[in-house]
């Protein structure tokens, strides 16, 4: 499909003139349990390892637990715990999500998906920032097993500072391992969209592994 290949190209060209040899590369692996609990509700349990310096140094583990409720074909909502295990600084992190999601057929093959997300971050040892973020993502069905996708991720801080801070570009794909079991791998490309508040810039390696258990 000459429109897909057209997209493509075009965010993998972002992305190079974005990735400076100097940035981080950086990879999260993650291992998602998914759980049905009815029509409706679903649960979601999914360890994250991180490694950094290049893929060199283990970073940091986070725990997600995720409970999902569908709401009809198109809108759907989240609340997701990630409860982080951090070596370094001696103490945990806990983050809080609370999503809002939408998806939308634009043709037989393409789909919008976006996501309104509340980033509340618990205060325990550390002061983090909330974010308002928006997630939107344009999926592309091949009619196989392998299916691209592109996106952004953008970050606002809120309800203090006010200022859009943080933006992550997006490309993968989604593969269909066997009827329960599917393989999500991306690249982000990280950086700051404030000078006020420098945020972390980086290039990620993300790779999640899903498995039904019904």
């Amino acid at each position: 499909n000459n429109r897909l290949l057209f997209i493509v190209f075009f965010f993998l060209m972002l992305f190079a003139n974005q990735t400076h040899a100097q940035l981080d590369w950086v990879s999260w692996s993650s291992v998602q349990l998914n759980y049905k609990a009815g029509d409706k509700f679903s649960i979601k349990l999914k360890p994250i390892w991180r490694q950094k310096n290049d893929l060199s140094e283990y970073a940091n583990t986070s725990l997600d637990v995720i409970l999902s409720y569908k709401i009809n074909k198109q809108w759907s909502v989240d609340i997701n715990n990630r409860h982080w295990f951090l070596p370094e600084d001696g103490g945990d992190r806990e983050f809080w999500f609370f999503d809002l999601n939408h998806k939308i057929p634009l043709s037989s093959r393409f789909t919008f998906s976006n996501k309104l997300r509340y980033h509340l971050a618990v205060d325990w040892n550390r002061e983090d920032v909330d974010f308002l973020r928006w997630l939107s993502k344009i999926s592309y069905k091949t009619g196989k097993k392998i299916n691209p996708f592109i996106g952004s991720d953008i970050f606002y801080r809120f309800p203090n500072d006010l200022v859009f801070a943080r933006m992550r570009y997006k490309i993968g794909a989604v593969a269909t391992l066997s009827k329960r079991t599917k393989l999500t791998v991306e690249y982000w490309r990280q950086f700051s969209l404030t000078e006020k508040f420098s945020e972390p810039e980086a290039n990620f390696l993300v790779v999640n592994l899903a498995y039904s258990l019904n």
